[in-house]
């Protein structure tokens, strides 16, 4: 049995290893794959909203492409806000169940199974991203996802400034472990309560995944929570 959960569980970490982030740089992009790498476009028919958060409060923004954002290797987020901002988008990559014999299938888990499938686990993998714009220093609005990458402050960071986060799970702190990739390297942290990070210089694109083990009947196994921030530190 432990042998097919860990079957399982490398197949699920293959269909789950890329990551969608924003880089606000006047202008904001959604991009998709491993910072600074990206890997083709976030289907934009998996995200289930985007919006911006400012001192008037949440709104929509809109996510498309054009010549600019394509010559970027990602996807725009148009909307008007006053700083201090927060950019965020929520995607739904759907349901895969993983067979015994090391098929992953579309679809959810009581379907699959009528089709004649023998499943070893299903799972439902769901994402965030998202990136705050301010320049003083201030306390960061929430984006309210399920799995979210809160820092204690926002600000227009420098490199070598340090910034502390912490990991919310439906609001409250939860362990886990970060990755921090910069131009420069990629870095892990284990988090308890918070941890600190000191920013390299340019895009820091901050990650982290939650597992939700409560099973859904029919639908799936688990549930796997996908998280970025992403920081810009000037030189």
């Amino acid at each position: 049995m432990r042998k097919m959960e860990k079957r399982a569980e490398e197949v699920v970490l293959k269909i789950v290893n890329h990551d969608a982030w924003i880089e606000c740089n006047k202008r904001a992009y959604l991009k998709w794959g491993h910072y600074p790498e990206t890997d083709g476009k976030l289907d934009p028919q998996n995200i289930k909203r985007a919006i911006v958060i400012d001192p008037k409060g949440e709104r929509m923004a809109i996510v498309g492409t054009d010549k600019d954002a394509t010559s970027k290797g990602g996807l725009f987020l148009e909307f008007n806000a006053e700083e201090p901002y927060l950019v965020g988008a929520e995607y739904d990559r759907g349901i895969y169940s993983v067979t015994e014999d090391g098929k992953w299938v579309f679809g959810e888990k009581k379907f699959v199974a009528n089709m004649g499938y023998k499943i070893e686990e299903s799972r439902w993998l769901i994402g965030f991203a998202k990136a705050y714009v301010a320049r003083e220093e201030t306390k960061p609005a929430l984006a309210r996802f399920e799995f979210e990458i809160v820092p204690d402050a926002i600000k227009q960071f420098k490199a070598g400034d340090k910034i502390r986060i912490l990991l919310l799970f439906r609001g409250k702190a939860v362990e886990g472990k970060v990755k921090v990739r910069s131009g420069e390297e990629i870095k892990e942290f284990s988090v308890k309560d918070s941890v600190e990070i000191e920013l390299s210089k340019g895009v820091n694109v901050i990650s982290s995944r939650y597992e939700d083990e409560t099973p859904i009947p029919g639908v799936c196994d688990k549930r796997n929570l996908a998280s970025t921030l992403t920081v810009i530190a000037e030189g």
